[in-house]
């Protein structure tokens, strides 16, 4: 188990870790890890879209993990985790997914309504919207300094239950 000076969180499970971090996505590159912030890890790119977190030290369990992509522009990626292994291999996968939208629009009648999560689209000319999702597919973050994907980490670095 990690065997070493961490400072202290308040936190109802015991021996609770936070590992906080940030790194520079390098398109289909290899990770700079002397940009990363944070202690207790490095990043190596994977493949296409995909990262891999390796932690310093092993841990029983990961308790919650929390993934956000900063961007210089508006993107339509999320980021999702992969395989999780803290417990042996140390690492975690971060995967960039992007996801491609199709919106058609079909004859229908007239006064009809679309609803979406914007709200309500009254089609009073006879057509009908519809939108859906085409692909979903890992994408390359360029290389940027604005660029960031940040992650925070709560481990359990016991196996004691309470």
């Amino acid at each position: 188990m990690a065997d070493r000076i961490f400072y202290d969180v308040q936190s109802l499970n015991p021996n609770a870790k936070v590992i906080a971090g940030s790194f520079l996505p390098n398109g289909s590159s290899a990770i700079a890890n002397t940009s990363n912030t944070g202690q207790g890890f490095t990043v190596a790119y994977t493949s296409t879209g995909k990262y891999t977190i390796t932690l310093t030290d092993k841990f029983n369990s990961l308790l919650s993990g929390q993934l956000t992509l900063a961007m210089t522009a508006v993107s339509g990626n999320s980021l999702e985790w992969g395989a999780i292994d803290v417990s042996s291999a140390k690492t975690l996968v971060i995967n960039n997914v992007t996801h491609t939208h199709v919106t058609a629009v079909t004859a229908g009648t007239a006064g009809d309504a679309v609803t979406n999560n914007a709200g309500t689209l009254e089609s009073t000319g006879g057509q009908d919207l519809t939108s859906a999702v085409a692909t979903v597919a890992n994408a390359d973050i360029a290389s940027n300094a604005a660029n960031r994907i940040h992650f925070v980490l709560v481990l359990s670095n016991t196996n004691v239950v309470t």
